[in-house]
């Protein structure tokens, strides 16, 4: 018999009275309650487990007497997700840190570039409002001291060519050397020549100097006299920051006082071009004055040294060179200046030439070797030789 459900006469406030009892009223159907096992011994649940939810105990309750098999009581609620916890610590924030230290180089490298940009604008707004605002560079190029002299020259005009040897260019004394030497060969030379009477020359040559304080050149060597009437030759060095220049006045072709006649050369040169010369040429300018310094031969001030020609000698490691040796403020001419290098690598200078050299001036062994086939003169045999080991 089920224990749940009710006996005859069992109702206490019914009678017996052989009247079979008024069923009672039906109720509202109560939910169902989890079955408690009758043991004391506890169930294992089974443990049904999902990848996302917390595993969700079912529990069985064991069959009754003459019912049916019961159902799997499963909570109307499922179980939270599960979380993990790891004992209070924190994650780290290096990535949040790195993000941050990124964001603050870009607006420091913005900020930088965009307060650069500010200025620039300011000052070319600037210059734009002003309509006398002074636009000269502290350092006229070749072309802007071009247009300077072409409006104001009389009887002649500058141009713009190439230095070669026939127009090696203005002696320059760059502020590292101790020597004078010229541009590099192909590089740009202004020139300005006239070729006339005493007084329209002193007027170009006042205007050329005036020209050349207004662009910020400054004399550096030498002194031009107008007064003579005698034959004579003088040059003026000047330079600036960005261009070096040689201005000469020549009255060394006069025939007779009668017919004074004036050659006003100007040339100039950049900077920039002496730059590769003044390199190459550094070691034989040291050579050089190193021989001048053992010898008696006074030199005033420092010399200028030409674009060298430089030759491998048939003598392996031995090398010769050739550069044209003169005074800064000389007209033309000069002395062939000869050297050679040795095996160590030291330039030495031989001798300044003006003629063949003889073939008895190569009397030591690194002579012989640098020079060795070269044409020189036997003056013994009064004939030409070769140099000989």
């Amino acid at each position: 018999m089920n224990p749940n459900e009710p006996t005859p006469n069992s109702n206490p406030n019914t009678e017996n009275t052989g009247v079979p009892p008024t069923p009672p009223a039906e109720s509202a159907p109560e939910p169902p309650t989890p079955f408690a096992p009758e043991s004391s011994t506890p169930v294992t649940p089974n443990i049904v487990s999902t990848p996302d939810e917390t595993p969700t105990p079912i529990t069985t309750a064991p069959l009754t007497p003459g019912g049916e098999p019961p159902k799997a009581l499963v909570s109307d609620n499922p179980a939270p997700k599960s979380i993990t916890l790891n004992n209070g610590a924190k994650k780290p924030k290096t990535g949040l840190i790195l993000t941050i230290i990124l964001i603050v180089i870009i607006l420091i490298g913005g900020g930088y570039f965009a307060y650069n940009w500010w200025q620039n604008n300011q000052t070319s707004n600037d210059t734009k409002k002003s309509p006398n605002a002074d636009t000269t560079t502290t350092s006229a190029d070749l072309s802007q001291l071009s247009d300077a002299l072409k409006a104001k020259l009389q009887g002649t005009s500058p141009s713009i060519s190439k230095t070669s040897s026939a127009q090696v260019g203005p002696s320059y004394q760059a502020t590292d050397a101790d020597f004078y030497t010229n541009p590099s060969l192909g590089s740009d030379v202004l020139g300005v020549t006239y070729g006339g009477d005493a007084s329209t020359a002193n007027a170009n040559l006042a205007t050329i100097t005036s020209v050349l304080g207004d662009e910020n050149f400054t004399k550096t060597a030498g002194s031009i006299d107008t007064s003579s009437t005698d034959p004579t030759y003088s040059v003026e060095l000047y330079s600036s920051k960005d261009v070096a220049c040689s201005l000469s006045y020549d009255t060394s072709t006069v025939e007779t006082p009668t017919d004074f006649a004036v050659a006003l050369d100007l040339e100039c040169s950049n900077v920039a071009d002496y730059a590769d010369n003044v390199s190459t040429i550094k070691p034989l300018a040291t050579a050089y004055l190193d021989f001048l310094a053992k010898g008696t031969t006074e030199t005033a001030g420092a010399p200028s040294i030409g674009t060298p020609t430089i030759s491998d000698s048939k003598t392996a490691d031995y090398k010769t060179a050739e550069a044209t040796i003169s005074s800064p403020l000389a007209a033309t001419g000069g002395a062939s200046g000869l050297f050679y290098q040795t095996p160590d690598g030291t330039w030495h200078f031989f001798k300044a030439a003006q003629s063949e050299t003889n073939c008895s001036d190569y009397n030591t062994d690194d002579l012989k070797k640098a020079y060795l086939g070269n044409t020189c003169y036997d003056s013994v045999n009064t004939t030409e030789s070769t140099v000989q080991l």
